[in-house]
């Protein structure tokens, strides 16, 4: 099946590491017209890391001000 035009130009925002200025909601709104649900899956997971590895260092300079 050949990728949807939404496919091909999320995975190229993605690949370009250009999802950092991006808003999050517009990129989940991406992911989730996606046609492909194992290809949501995946991306929904590298978002998760993603968001998890921004937090961690927010929460580190969170607890270098105490």
């Amino acid at each position: 099946m050949p990728p949807s035009f939404t496919q091909e130009v999320f995975t190229k925002i993605h690949l370009a590491g250009i999802d950092e200025i991006l808003p999050e909601a517009s990129i989940l709104e991406a992911i989730r017209n996606l046609p492909d649900k194992e290809l949501k899956k995946a991306f929904l997971e590298t978002r998760k890391s993603i968001l998890q590895r921004k937090l961690k260092l927010v929460n580190k300079h969170l607890k270098d001000l105490e």
